[in-house]
């Protein structure tokens, strides 16, 4: 089965030892209270790498109560998203407001045709 990567093959093994360095690290139960810092420092493995894992889903908070990021607003602490549950409503808000002022620019603009394109019939 052939598989389309954004990584050449030495590169895309010298990953998978990354994620497996940190999977084999978090799989020991003493390991698992440690934060996303505490990680990295103990693999090698950058903290954006680490971070990375979680969006892709190749690793699971559930077992990791203490892996928390800045939220990219307000830079409060979340596990959730890139954002923090309030600036993720207040987005949302925002976004909301935006789209109805737009909907009402659009209800307010009319056209004109314009039926004298100066030919004569």
């Amino acid at each position: 089965m052939k598989t389309i990567r954004d990584l050449c093959p030495r590169c895309y093994q010298q990953e998978e030892a990354y994620f497996r360095r940190v999977s084999t690290f978090l799989r020991r139960r003493e390991n698992r209270q440690s934060t996303i810092a505490e990680t990295s420092s103990a693999t090698g493995v950058s903290e954006q790498r680490i971070l990375d894992y979680i969006s892709q889903g190749r690793l699971q908070l559930i077992d990791l109560p203490n892996f928390e990021w800045s939220c990219y607003f307000c830079k409060v602490k979340t596990r959730y998203g890139k954002l923090c549950k309030s600036c993720e409503k207040q987005m949302s808000k925002d976004l909301a407001e935006h789209i109805e002022e737009s909907d009402n620019k659009r209800k307010q603009t009319y056209f004109v045709r314009n039926d004298h394109d100066g030919r004569r019939s």
